[in-house]
């Protein structure tokens, strides 16, 4: 089963503490590993990435 999955990128330490993260929404996608390693290859800057399941295909 595919699902989209909303993705919180953090690059600085700042941004942890001021809680504004990049977001990004992920193609539909099998699972959050999938998730997160697809936010990684995007956004490969980023120290903290998050992942949260955003709606099921």
């Amino acid at each position: 089963m595919m699902s989209v999955y909303k993705v919180f990128a953090y690059k600085t330490m700042y941004e942890v503490i001021a809680k504004k993260p990049k977001i990004v929404l992920t193609p539909p996608l099998g699972s959050a590993k999938e998730a997160e390693a697809f936010a990684k290859q995007e956004m490969p800057d980023s120290f903290l990435v998050q992942v949260q399941l955003f709606q099921r295909a």
